[in-house]
């Protein structure tokens, strides 16, 4: 059965053509029947053997090379295919390497692609119907809205955090501004496009600043940054924050026979549609116990005996809990019944007792100086953006 012919056989004719072309370079040199066994078998008679000359060992090399050099002599037949070509790969230690000043001054920021036409889901046919809905207009004042700037130093500044310094010392950028390092946001648009201006290092060197303004960010891109304000302006208003729902304290309303209050509040969320910037709004409420865990521990204690502290960690441990002087909440860890308010820890190097800690930072008294202390572990994020956790006693 006869099949396709491959690579294999491609070069099976070509090596029959190169051989056929080098016989026929060598004149008066006919080809022997005995083939290659010519070379070794031996003469009879007096006359010597003619010496020759080993060749020397050909240069391995792969099958798309092989093809190449014949392509690029003219030795390849009509109607096989060629072969990629191969290029040897640069070393990389031969190619040099710009300096970082250098690359940061080749690097741009890139055009934001203007958003295309929202979908508009209003149908042709029927009966327009006024309906209310829980989306509220957000109106952005003219001309204010999220200005976007590229910074250049000369000479160019390695540190970050010298860079952020720079920037913060400069008094025509107002005191409200997001800067990366080498993207500068503004909430107002600069004078003139281009701004040349210059700042000191706390050595005294001075160092050249170039503003470059790019473009005005579109609703889409700052959806994150609105959301981040809306949350800022709730704690502005001593909201709480528990999830993603942000809660009144301040309008909780008392059911005393259950020993319940309710919160009011709000799951919120800022998106653009058809009609620009919208805010959504959804009731969310929050059923709080008013009786404290010191409540359930008297409780406890009185109601079990001296077996109370196991009911009690079934009770409690896993439960989250509201702490009444900053509002927020924990999950409780762990019961620790060999601590009291007058157990001592130390705070920046200094021992201090619980009592004297909640005294100073709150404002509150502790009359029971033999309860027992809550553990909760809290995770927490630094600066630097890495998460630690903290143990939380109360």
């Amino acid at each position: 059965m006869a099949g396709r012919g491959g690579r294999g056989a491609a070069i099976k004719q070509l090596l029959e053509a190169r051989k056929k072309e080098e016989e026929a370079k060598q004149p008066g040199t006919a080809p022997s029947a005995a083939g290659d066994a010519a070379l070794t078998s031996t003469q009879s008679g007096t006359s010597s053997a003619p010496e020759v000359a080993e060749e020397a060992p050909t240069k391995p090399m792969g099958r798309g090379r092989f093809l190449q050099q014949l392509k690029s002599r003219g030795l390849l037949p009509s109607g096989i295919p060629g072969s990629s070509t191969v290029t040897a790969p640069e070393d990389p230690a031969m190619t040099p390497t710009p300096p970082p000043t250098e690359q940061m001054r080749a690097m741009t920021i890139s055009k934001a692609k203007p958003p295309s036409d929202p979908v508009h889901y209003r149908g042709a046919a029927g009966q327009a119907i006024k309906i209310m809905v829980n989306y509220i207009d957000i109106a952005v004042k003219e001309g204010s809205g999220m200005y976007e700037y590229e910074v250049k130093f000369s000479p160019p500044m390695d540190s970050r955090g010298l860079r952020n310094r720079l920037i913060n010392s400069l008094e025509i950028l107002g005191q409200y501004k997001t800067f990366d390092g080498v993207n500068l946001f503004l909430p107002f648009k600069l004078s003139t496009d281009i701004i040349n201006t210059h700042a000191q290092t706390r050595e005294g060197s001075e160092v050249e600043i170039q503003i470059i303004y790019k473009r005005q960010r579109y609703f889409y891109e700052n959806l994150q940054f609105y959301n981040i304000l809306f949350r800022k302006i709730a704690f502005m208003l001593s909201m709480v924050q528990h999830k993603d729902s942000l809660f009144d304290p301040k309008s909780k309303l008392a059911i005393p026979q259950y020993k319940l209050e309710v919160w009011p509040g709000f799951v919120t969320a800022i998106d653009e549609y058809e009609g620009g910037l919208k805010l959504q709004i959804d009731t969310s409420s929050r059923v709080l116990r008013t009786n404290t865990c010191l409540d359930l521990i008297d409780e406890y204690r009185e109601k079990f005996g001296a077996g109370f502290r196991d009911q009690l960690c079934k009770a409690l441990i896993g439960e989250i809990v509201l702490t009444r002087y900053n509002n927020a909440t924990y999950r409780i860890d762990e019961i620790d019944f060999a601590q009291t308010p007058t157990s001592v820890f130390t705070k920046r190097g200094e021992p201090k007792s619980y009592l004297d800690y909640y005294r100073e930072m709150y404002n509150i008294d502790i009359r029971d100086k033999s309860q027992p202390m809550l553990i909760a572990q809290v995770k927490r994020k630094t600066r630097r953006g890495t998460t630690v956790e903290e143990t939380v006693c109360a």
